[in-house]
């Protein structure tokens, strides 16, 4: 959960005793391309809900799909294999309708979610792209607000 906070006469209502942590989530932010697109009567300050895993790093959940339950597998056990992901979760298949190429398609898919770290994730979406059989596989890194594994990430990665 983000909270885009609006100036109030230069003063932030919302400041934070650990201004360290917030300004590593603002770097983080804005090299994502997040705190680029807010409006400029707006603060570039973002107070977030967001836990860290040991060390430091933001943990997140990284969603993606794949042609089909071998394809999910295959990439799943090289994530975790090579230490880009901590676990990976192959689901049941789903139904996806979507517009490629200017026609619309329907295809059965598996999705599967990578549990990892920022510092990771570059990486482990570029092995993905690499192993992948999509020419544009679906790689959406979400940040986890709230788990109770804190240090899964950091003790199975490292």
């Amino acid at each position: 959960m983000f909270l885009i906070v609006p100036r109030t006469g230069g003063v932030n209502l919302f400041c934070s005793t650990k201004q360290q942590k917030k300004a590593l989530f603002l770097k983080k932010a804005r090299a994502w391309g997040w705190a680029a697109r807010l409006p400029e009567r707006y603060e570039t300050a973002i107070v977030s809900t967001q836990r860290t895993v040991k060390g430091g790093n933001m943990a997140l959940l990284v969603y993606m799909t794949a042609a089909s339950a071998d394809e999910a597998e295959r990439i799943a056990g090289d994530l975790v294999e090579s230490r880009l992901a901590a676990c990976v979760n192959v689901m049941a298949p789903i139904r996806s309708i979507y517009s490629w190429k200017g026609e619309l398609c329907r295809s059965e898919e598996i999705p599967f979610i990578a549990k990892t770290d920022d510092d990771r994730f570059e990486a482990l979406a570029a092995r993905v792209r690499a192993l992948h059989s999509y020419e544009t596989p679906c790689i959406v890194a979400l940040p986890a607000v709230s788990y109770t594994h804190l240090t899964l990430p950091t003790n199975s990665l490292v």
